[in-house]
């Protein structure tokens, strides 16, 4: 079967056209759009009923992803593009499925952002039907909490003046992807979605990470909080110059409630013994709220460092480095942080 490429001018057998699109034109049958535009019609060609508006929706998709290739200087046809079946169609052509509206706006969002030639729709169906509670569930919930094969949601918050930090995607250039292991078209695909969801989807996330309203910010997050009374500034020398057999008399001498919060935590690090068992239990909450939940005091949680190693040993060929990521993926339970948690 032969496909002539109207843009091109060139003839090229199926079989050739993954290599020669680079695979993006997938080798299968397709179906009524195999036939030769250039011939003669024939008393058998299949009729298709189309109105003035779904045949405007395949002339504005062909245009677009005409404009695109010539835009991104790529040798691509995209009446080939056109033609053969997308996942991003749910595994129908453009020419199909471009004529109803919301496949049409897909199409749009592909090449009006550039995002590759094709995507899953169903990538982040989940985040788009979930409600701002099952969300919040999927967050941050402990991966051991979750029940079996529901997986927790990639939602990360991102805190002003603490990394992880944000950069331009033109930052990420292509061997850095690949090297990474970053899908860069499913990450502008899924970019396009959620921007094609507009204010519903922006508003539902803002619940999820809205959290209760409290008398004053985390005193370690508190850059801004405002400063340090006169009357307290001389007590942090005090605090720095105590041995543990004074230090635990000093809360609540400061006139800034934020200091005694601080003083306990100072405490708690670097003097454990002067802790009683109401506030051994108290540091306790405090240590597993840090490694269950996103919520600013950490780079990462608990879960999402046993997905950052685990990610690393996959990709990880030296030995003598994987015997390294073994040991830390062993760390949370020699160091019994798990025990923590499940306490």
């Amino acid at each position: 079967m032969t496909i002539h490429t109207i843009i091109t001018g060139n003839d090229l057998e199926l079989s050739d056209l993954p290599a020669q699109y680079g695979a993006f034109v997938p080798q299968t049958d397709l179906g009524r759009w195999s036939c030769d535009p250039l011939e003669a019609d024939e008393p058998s060609d299949e009729i298709v009923m189309v109105t003035p508006r779904r045949l405007l929706r395949l002339a504005i998709a062909a245009a677009d992803a005409g404009a695109r290739f010539s835009r991104e200087g790529l040798n691509l046809d995209p009446v080939a593009w056109m033609i053969a079946p997308r996942q991003l169609f749910d595994g129908r052509s453009a020419m199909d499925a471009c004529q109803d509206l919301d496949h049409f706006h897909r199409s749009v969002v592909l090449h009006g952002l550039n995002i590759g030639l094709d995507a899953s729709p169903s990538d982040i169906d989940e985040l788009l039907e979930l409600d701002a509670d099952d969300i919040r569930d999927r967050v941050f919930a402990s991966g051991d909490d979750l029940p079996e094969g529901v997986e927790r949601l990639p939602l990360k918050g991102v805190h002003l003046n603490k990394s992880p930090m944000l950069s331009p995607i033109a930052t990420l250039r292509g061997p850095d992807a690949e090297r990474w292991g970053i899908d860069l078209a499913a990450c502008h695909a899924n970019h396009a979605k959620l921007l094609a969801a507009g204010d519903a989807l922006r508003d539902k996330v803002r619940e999820v990470f809205t959290q209760e309203p409290r008398d004053w910010a985390d005193p370690e997050l508190s850059l801004y909080g405002g400063f340090l009374p006169d009357a307290d500034k001389a007590r942090l020398a005090t605090v720095r110059n105590a041995g543990p057999d004074s230090i635990a008399r000093l809360h609540g001498s400061f006139a800034d409630p934020r200091y005694d919060e601080l003083l306990f935590r100072y405490r708690a690090r670097h003097y454990p013994d002067t802790l009683d068992e109401d506030e051994r239990a108290r540091w306790q909450d405090f240590v597993a709220g840090k490694l269950r939940y996103d919520n600013g005091l950490s780079t990462m949680t608990l879960d999402a460092y046993r997905e950052h190693v685990a990610a690393l040993a996959t990709r990880e060929r030296d030995p003598d480095k994987l015997r390294v990521l073994a040991q830390l993926a062993a760390w949370p339970s020699e160091s019994g942080l798990e025990r923590l948690l499940r306490g």
